[in-house]
């Protein structure tokens, strides 16, 4: 999948030689399966975030910076098939299947770890459970049963709400592949030049606390 290897970069083109058959001897090498007009979408994609990120670096002296929009003509230049080092990993846990990917050059790992439901659901109900108990040490203490019904109706749907919230983010705790954002690991130093730069005071805005 693109987002699996996405996940795995960086990957360095500079150690990058002239492709032999033996290379492969013992190893299994897959062809690209995506048109390079087809992928060309989600390089400029990608392009684009980084040049915006980049601009973005060059403005100081502001609390607060909203980009309204940008006009970025990114023009293709030539294009190389590269065969990667990838370790894949395919298993099968409570049925589902996963895979695991290492970047062959640095060691990194990316995949989505196989979640334990009982643990997560443990974890979620007994931080229910600690909220909605100490919330009821702190209402009842002088309160008529109406009010602490009323307090305690409302204190259980936070509490839910904050187990579900919990929960939640054990189970994206786990996941580690995703598209990435911008291109920062293949920009190179001192590539972007600045011709002309200009500013225009627009207006001011003063919040208070």
């Amino acid at each position: 999948p693109d987002d699996l290897m996405e996940s795995l970069e960086p990957f360095d083109s500079e150690e990058a030689v002239d492709f032999r058959t033996a290379y492969l001897s013992g190893y299994v090498a897959d062809k690209y399966d995506i048109a390079q007009e087809d992928v060309a979408p989600r390089i400029r994609e990608r392009v684009c975030e980084e040049v915006d990120d980049r601009f973005r670096g060059t403005i100081t002296g502001y609390d607060e910076i909203t980009m309204n929009g940008s006009s970025i003509d990114a023009k293709r230049s030539g294009v190389d098939y590269v065969l990667y080092p990838v370790w894949l990993f395919n298993l099968r846990w409570n049925e589902e299947k996963f895979t695991f990917a290492v970047n062959g050059q640095t060691g990194k790992v990316a995949g989505d770890l196989p979640p334990s439901k009982t643990k997560m659901a443990v974890a979620s109900l007994a931080l229910f459970c600690v909220l909605w108990i100490a919330s009821w040490l702190l209402f009842s203490p002088g309160a008529s049963l109406d009010e602490i019904i009323d307090a305690m109706t409302y204190v259980t749907l936070f509490c839910i709400m904050i187990a579900v919230i919990v929960y939640e983010s054990l189970k994206d705790g786990l996941k580690s592949v995703e598209k990435r954002h911008g291109s920062e690991y293949y920009y190179r130093e001192g590539s972007m030049d600045i011709s002309d730069e200009s500013e225009e005071f627009l207006y001011k805005r003063i919040t208070t606390d």
